[in-house]
């Protein structure tokens, strides 16, 4: 009995899984279908075809390669080449998907059908995530519904995992309104989603949701509902007043005592602009290269849990600039400008807004420094540019 595989269909299921595991415990899963992606597609159309698609995306590709083309540049004079090798391999998404989904022909609505399997994955780790913290609290073995506790059970630090859920609600907001969805168990996820954000206590996310909405919102909506964009963000914003966000805005403890969060959020970047002049403010301290400075700076500042735990600069402007210096930052938001002209110009609005949301969780976040930054980022920006590539 012969077995016939539609490569076809192949490829879409294991992109789809791809993208749903993305937010599941771990990293290993995601890294597995990375994998089992690429494998698949070596196998769909011919290599000249791939070739011919991918040279009318050039453009695109070679901006999505950015990131790692520095990290490949600041490898010549890092300090500490064998961790800076380790660096250019968490960046290798900005090749690899780039090159499968740039490559190949795609159907219309690839964007939704990989924006549902990554909402399906978030709403199934959230459960998970709850579940445990209800099992832990029904149990009498402690509180797991706040912040760090709760990342212990999704095995995600919880301002990834606000990412995701702050993407997928924009995802299904969207869907809601042009009706492609029902409202009976939509509104129940979105509500569900706010509550898990609650729970994470990731206060840009707040923020990130808000903004997404209203660019959601102001496109879309061609009725008189169009005071939606205002009444909404305000109700998220409400957020910020709950408990669980008050307890971030605690102060936050010195060598010297208690700050507030904002003054130690201004110390910590005050230290990461010191340490840029210090290395080198045009190129940079290179690839993975040793930070004992900004460390010894943290350490001056008496920031206790900076330096006893090395943050990052916790920017991704900055950590570019740290890294790969002004150079580096200038070839970053020219990556950010292209990508947000692009999407202007293909008048997508969902595009324009979890791009935006990636605008603004860099002011607080260095996202490309963990795997699930990363890959969330490359994966799903370059599903959105893939939209252009037409099936001849």
């Amino acid at each position: 009995m012969r077995i016939k595989f539609n490569i076809e269909k192949i490829f879409y299921w294991v992109l789809g899984l791809s993208v749903a595991v993305i937010p599941m415990p771990g990293n290993s899963l995601s890294s597995i279908c990375m994998v089992g992606l690429l494998f698949v597609w070596f196998f769909y159309i011919p290599f000249s075809n791939k070739i011919t698609i991918l040279s009318k995306n050039r453009n695109s590709f070679l901006v999505m390669l950015i990131p790692l083309a520095l990290a490949l540049i600041g490898i010549t004079y890092t300090t500490n080449f064998e961790y800076g090798i380790k660096k250019m391999q968490l960046l290798l998404p900005f090749l690899v998907i780039p090159l499968i989904l740039l490559s190949t022909p795609k159907e219309k609505d690839i964007h939704r059908f990989a924006l549902s399997c990554f909402s399906f994955g978030t709403f199934l780790a959230s459960i998970i995530g709850i579940g445990k913290a209800a099992y832990l609290y029904i149990n009498d073995f402690g509180n797991y519904f706040y912040y760090a506790r709760f990342s212990e059970l999704v095995d995600k630090h919880t301002t990834y995992f606000s990412l995701f859920i702050v993407i997928s609600s924009l995802f299904i907001f969207s869907e809601l309104i042009k009706s492609k969805l029902k409202w009976l168990w939509s509104i129940p996820v979105l509500v569900f989603f706010v509550f898990v954000l609650y729970i994470t206590s990731a206060r840009i996310s707040i923020a990130a949701l808000a903004a997404g909405v209203v660019i959601i919102a102001v496109f879309e909506i061609k009725s008189n509902l169009k005071w939606i964009a205002l009444v909404l963000p305000i109700l998220i914003m409400g957020v910020f007043v709950m408990p669980n966000f008050q307890k971030r805005f605690k102060p936050s403890e010195t060598e010297t005592g208690q700050i507030s969060d904002f003054e130690f959020r201004k110390l910590h970047w005050k230290s990461v602009l010191e340490a840029i002049k210090y290395y080198s403010p045009l190129i940079g301290n290179g690839t993975g290269s040793n930070r004992d400075f900004l460390y010894d700076t943290y350490k001056e500042y008496r920031l206790t849990s900076a330096y006893e735990l090395e943050y990052n600069a916790h920017n991704q402007y900055l950590e570019i600039t740290l890294d790969f210096g002004l150079i580096g930052l200038f070839l970053f938001l020219c990556m950010l400008v292209y990508l947000m002209f692009t999407f202007i110009k293909m008048k997508n609005p969902l595009a324009i807004a979890v791009f935006s949301v990636f605008i603004i969780y860099f002011l607080t976040e260095s996202l490309f420094q963990r795997q699930d930054g990363v890959v969330t980022f490359s994966l799903i920006i370059t599903v959105f540019l893939s939209l252009k590539i037409k099936n001849d």
